[in-house]
């Protein structure tokens, strides 16, 4: 966890009861929060973090600072075990969060069955395509830790967070939790088919005037060099241009080994950010029934024990965001990239 992880304690001791509707076993249990004020708050996370204590369960609450202090006073004693962090030292970008998420259920895999983990996203200062990228981490945490014992509940607070987010909020947790009861959410979207507020599954069309360069298979080197002479001249910082440039690497490499081995590079610059797209060309021909379409949120932490499936990982991890579409047998990769970190 991060170095600013500490025990919720204080001198007042207080108890209450567990939350009802308690997790399937041997799966994940993916929960939403709508809160209005700080005693909503407080009738959801004491009695999910209090019954992590009674239960032996390790418990994390990533949370505002606000809540942080409520937990401290309302739990005392009782949250010495209890680790507590601020939401934006948690993760600032979905795969960094995600990452989190799985390193704190490797960590107690061997020795607890279950874990409780209390995460509130950021919201603030977001970009719209920000605010999509957190949205459909929220969706796909569904599918990547579906096998493990992760009891996990999202709180949102309906006095700071957009209307359209909250209403994805009921369309990415399958339970929603009202006080201290867990009930199915009406309008919950399966990870495979959701797209934030409910639209279709697009990335914005590239701009007209952009920079674009073919690839195969003998092109990568002049690639890399291409894509850093143009972040140089956008004014990209070096480390983060040096990322840049690994990252189209690595997806130009995936296409020579997943794809059809060929593909485009486009580069353009919007407001403060340099975009980037690495765009598979459609497979056709015998490679066609093999293709598989990549996930949007495609690039989860790998296992630890594998050699492979690195290569989305990593991208995520060198980008500020990644956003991915694949459809009629072809597969788009957009990067962005902040002119200034």
């Amino acid at each position: 966890m991060p170095d600013s992880s500490k025990a919720l304690d204080s001198p007042n001791p207080n108890r209450g009861e567990d939350l009802t509707g308690l997790p399937r076993p041997g799966g994940m249990t993916h929960q939403g929060c709508i809160y209005s004020g700080d005693a909503e708050f407080l009738d959801m996370a004491l009695p999910f973090l209090r019954g992590a204590v009674e239960a032996g369960e390790p418990a994390i609450a990533a949370t505002t600072p606000r809540n942080l202090c409520l937990l401290r006073e309302a739990l005392g004693d009782q949250g010495g075990g209890i680790e507590g962090v601020e939401s934006v030292r948690f993760g600032a970008r979905p795969p960094e969060r995600i990452t989190v998420f799985d390193r704190y259920w490797r960590r107690h895999a061997a020795t607890a069955a279950r874990v409780r983990i209390l995460a509130e996203p950021v919201w603030t200062g977001r970009s719209p395509s920000e605010i999509d990228a957190w949205t459909r981490m929220e969706s796909a945490l569904n599918a990547l830790f579906a096998a493990t014992g992760i009891w996990m509940i999202c709180p949102y607070d309906a006095r700071s967070v957009p209307a359209p987010i909250l209403a994805d909020a009921v369309r990415t947790h399958p339970e929603m939790v009202q006080g201290r009861h867990a009930v199915p959410s009406p309008d919950y979207v399966d990870p495979s088919a959701f797209a934030p507020g409910g639209g279709p599954r697009t990335l914005r069309p590239a701009p007209p005037r952009r920079a674009e360069r073919r690839f195969g298979y003998a092109d990568f080197a002049s690639v890399r060099a291409w894509v850093a002479a143009y972040a140089a001249r956008a004014g990209v910082p070096a480390r983060a241009a040096a990322d840049l440039v690994l990252a189209v690497n690595e997806l130009a490499s995936n296409t020579a080994e997943h794809g059809s081995g060929r593909g485009s590079v486009r580069l353009w610059t919007e407001a403060d950010e340099v975009l980037c797209e690495v765009v598979d060309d459609t497979v056709r021909g015998p490679a066609a029934t093999s293709w598989r379409p990549l996930a949007p949120m495609a690039g989860a932490p790998p296992d630890p024990h594998s050699g492979r499936g690195r290569g989305l990982w990593l991208v995520r991890q060198l980008c500020d965001l990644v956003e991915i579409h694949s459809a009629d047998g072809a597969t788009t990769v957009r990067l962005h990239m902040r002119l200034s970190r």
